[in-house]
């Protein structure tokens, strides 16, 4: 069931009088579910009864007149088709028909950060060396023999619900298992796809959904909607010496934690006990949670030197640079002066989240609150959890208080506020948050909304962000406001 379509540089297999094979290639430009394919047929031989598709699958023919094809072991929907085969009787105009099963598999809760996954049954080869007669296969299709070859499959783009199509041999699946591993090929998670035993007949088309197990990481970790999330906040401490970071540098003790949470009272700005009110305070760099975008060097100030500037929309998260416009990227964290912050201070071991990632908050019931610290100050935010009902995600703008429990299995993101992109100065903390991405965005992105935009001489770029109150929130770029790349935000950052 099902039919596709023939694409450029399509080549088949067409089997000779004497059992050997000739390719054919595709006349034209393709997209089309008809085609002509033409190829020359050496002097002496005659046109066979049969031909393959692809011909790069066939990888011998055997004396028994069967043929050994490859099931490649790494693919994605994009490159690999499945093995056709057209029976070649008495007409020029043949059909090729799938002797493999597609499967459609949809994975929820599939983790963001990861760049690849494996499908393997036990005892059963799902990839590599298959041999079969052509015309068994018009019948019964290509089996899957005793073996242990998996399928690999390679992601262009990864999200919380995962859905790609897989080829798998003919036979009866009992345990067929997924094996997830990240962007560096590191294992982050094994679990099995069936509920029941299903038959995979050629041909066919099937569904297998699996919504998967959230995987338990370190304490310093919660994973929601398959994103890996640091408990806290990145900071720069000028006294710390924490383990595999560069010097000066941590993640705050706790989810809630920022420098001056306790800052009661600075001019006309005082703290409320009863309700968040905004609060003001100057940049400290030795003891900062505010960033500008990209700065390894300088990732204090609001000089223009001092952040990062790449152009179009380059995502920097996971990523080091030696020039501002970020076009010499570098493994050498001695030599990085631009990118990403969380990555380098952190020396790989986490890097900002990209605009996808942090995205998926979307799909996360939200709570408003304040946690209290063990002095009794309370620090105003939003709380991100696994939703109740998914195609319903909530939001409660009434605030109350995060307890220990409610922070375990959270994501809690503190009203940090923002240091202004033209002073040194912190602005509506206690009342505003705002965290940077990865992603910068090109300034031709900027809203008419925007003063900025019609501003004389005004270059502002700008940068996808998470911005929110207890009442508003805005993922990727704020069209609406002036930030661009040299004001502060705070980076929570998730593991690399």
């Amino acid at each position: 069931s099902g039919y596709g379509v023939w694409k450029t540089g399509d080549e088949i297999a067409v089997r000779m009088d004497d059992g050997s094979y000739v390719t054919f290639t595709l006349s034209g430009t393709g997209e089309t579910v008809r085609a002509f394919f033409k190829g020359e047929i050496p002097q002496g031989r005659t046109l066979g009864d049969c031909a393959v598709y692809p011909a790069s699958a066939v990888k011998s023919v055997n004396p028994d007149g069967t043929v050994t094809a490859e099931i490649p072991q790494a693919y994605n929907a994009d490159e690999f088709k499945g093995i056709m085969v057209a029976a070649i009787e008495d007409s020029w105009e043949i059909c090729f028909r799938q002797m493999l099963s597609s499967v459609l598999v949809t994975l929820e809760n599939f983790p963001v950060s990861a760049g690849s996954f494996m499908l393997r049954e036990e005892g059963r080869s799902l990839t590599g060396d298959f041999r079969f007669d052509p015309h068994d296969a018009l019948v019964s299709g290509i089996s899957a023999p005793v073996g242990d070859g998996c399928i690999e499959y390679v992601l262009s783009k990864s999200s919380a619900k995962l859905g790609c199509n897989v080829f798998l041999p003919v036979a009866e699946y009992r345990k067929l298992s997924v094996k997830i591993f990240d962007k560096n090929g590191r294992t982050i998670s094994e679990q099995p796809l069936l509920q029941n035993p299903f038959i995979a007949e050629r041909a066919a088309i099937t569904s297998i959904e699996k919504t998967l197990k959230v995987v338990e990481g370190p304490d310093d970790i919660v994973t929601l909607r398959g994103v890996p999330w640091c408990k806290c906040n990145l900071q720069r401490n000028a006294g710390a010496a924490a383990e595999g970071w560069q010097a000066g540098w941590e993640l705050a003790s706790e989810p809630w934690f920022t420098y001056n949470y306790d800052l009661k009272e600075n001019g006309k700005y005082k703290y409320d006990e009863n309700a968040a009110a905004q609060m003001r305070f100057d940049i400290d760099n030795d003891h900062c949670n505010h960033f500008n975008f990209g700065g390894i060097a300088e990732p204090f100030t609001k000089e223009t030197e001092s952040f990062a500037a790449p152009s179009g929309d380059l995502s920097i998260s996971g990523k080091m640079f030696t020039d501002r416009v970020c076009t010499q990227e570098t493994a050498d964290f001695a030599a990085a002066a631009y990118g990403d912050l969380a990555y380098w201070a952190s020396k790989g071991q986490y890097r900002l989240p990209t605009l996808e990632e942090i995205e998926t908050l979307k799909e996360c019931d939200v709570q408003y609150g304040h946690c209290t610290a063990p002095d009794g100050m309370k620090i105003w935010g939003l709380l991100y959890t696994e939703p109740a009902d998914p195609a319903n995600p909530a939001y409660n703008s009434v605030d109350i208080q995060i307890t220990e429990a409610m922070l375990k299995d959270g994501l809690f993101l503190p009203c940090a506020g923002r240091r202004a992109d033209s002073s040194v100065t912190v602005i509506s903390y206690r009342t505003q948050g705002v965290y940077w991405t990865g992603g910068a965005v090109d300034k031709s992105f900027v809203s008419g909304m925007s003063w900025a935009s019609s501003a004389a001489g005004a270059e502002y770029e700008y940068s996808d962000i998470l911005e929110f109150t207890d009442k508003v929130r805005t993922y990727g770029h704020t069209k609406g406001y002036a930030y661009d790349r040299k004001a502060g935000f705070c980076i929570r950052p998730v593991l690399n």
